[in-house]
């Protein structure tokens, strides 16, 4: 029978234990949060044309005079690795941020997990976890380096974004009958849905308009807006298969209860193709962000040689949103193109 001097070691061990467990989660969480800013920042025009590639260097040293030692280059340049592959959410805290580290050099998301699970299950620690990944890339034929530094990232692309369910009034041509002052909503992707007489008696010709929603007879109405054409072509859209690192197939909600399907380029990038192991990856990369994600918003636009839709894709999750086509870039399964 346990002594009452047992039962009181055992729940110091239990307490102390559950403290361990929380600062492992917060430390886990502090490193994704902190890559999450780097990267967001990196995103920002005027930010990255005041620091440039020195961003990392600068805030290593601000941070550190702040705070003293763990803020170095190389820790920050990890922290930003962490985020961009598990850019929808941390992954569960199962592991120590140390642990994580030794998996960063693996860039395969479907073989990184294999290991993370694996480490997991057999209580692998870090020095374990570091010689399965060394065994692994060299069974996979990969040389032993470390990821393309911070320091020189790819050019990024400033978003475009509007507003979802903004429309312009416009006239559409047509041939004989008589001059036709009906206005039509500019839906996007040459669809044009005809307002009624009563209805456009309000507007006029090139206005911006919005469109509401009545829960109580679940209809759609019109309104005046301060939107500019800048909102224009913004939609909240549906995946339905990935065909390669940049193109998307997808159902668009056009407002109205109207849907439509498209084939997407994602603007200003190109992924690797399909036949290499890159492409692979790219594919995979994506995949793995659209699985994770609880809504999607688009802008489109066509104006590339093919006469395709080009779109900005912003991904958002239970951890904020991520703009999917600078995310390729970032975690170079991408580069730009003009």
């Amino acid at each position: 029978m346990p002594t009452p001097a047992t039962n009181r070691f055992q729940k110091l061990v239990d307490n102390i234990s559950r403290l361990y467990t929380t600062a492992r989660k917060a430390q886990v969480q502090f490193a994704w949060e902190t890559g999450k800013q780097i990267v967001l920042v990196e995103q920002d025009g005027a930010m990255r044309a005041q620091y440039g590639t020195a961003l990392l260097r600068e805030l290593s040293q601000a941070l550190t005079k702040k705070f003293g030692p763990g803020f170095s280059q190389t820790v920050l340049r990890k922290m930003r690795q962490f985020y961009l592959l598990n850019s929808i959410q941390p992954p569960a805290a199962k592991l120590d941020w140390t642990d994580h580290v030794e998996l960063l050099p693996l860039n395969d998301d479907k073989l990184r997990r294999q290991i993370e699970e694996k480490a997991v299950k057999q209580r692998l620690n870090s020095k374990d976890i570091r010689q399965l990944v060394r065994k692994t890339r060299e069974e996979k034929g990969e040389e032993m380096r470390e990821p393309a530094p911070a320091s020189a990232p790819q050019e990024l692309l400033t978003p475009k974004r509007g507003t979802p369910y903004t429309y312009r009034l416009i006239k559409r041509p047509q041939v004989g009958l008589g001059k036709d002052d009906t206005l039509f909503l500019d839906l996007g992707f040459g669809i044009f849905k005809r307002v009624s007489v009563r209805v456009q008696s309000r507007f006029t010709e090139n206005q911006i308009v919005e469109s509401e929603y009545s829960s109580g007879d679940e209809s759609f109405s019109l309104k005046t807006s301060e939107r500019t054409a800048k909102d224009l072509f913004t939609y909240q859209a549906t995946v339905e298969r990935i065909i390669d690192g940049d193109t998307l197939k997808v159902r668009i909600d056009l407002g109205f209860d109207l849907e439509h399907r498209e084939t997407l380029r994602l603007r200003g990038i190109d992924a690797p193709e399909m036949s290499t192991k890159s492409g692979e990856a790219a594919k995979a990369f994506v995949q793995t962000l659209i699985k994770k994600a609880d809504t999607m918003t688009i802008f489109t636009s066509r104006s590339d040689k093919y006469d395709r839709y080009l779109a900005d894709v912003f991904i958002a999750g239970e951890s904020g949103e991520v703009y999917l086509n600078n995310l390729l870039l970032q975690n170079s399964h991408a580069r730009r193109v003009t």
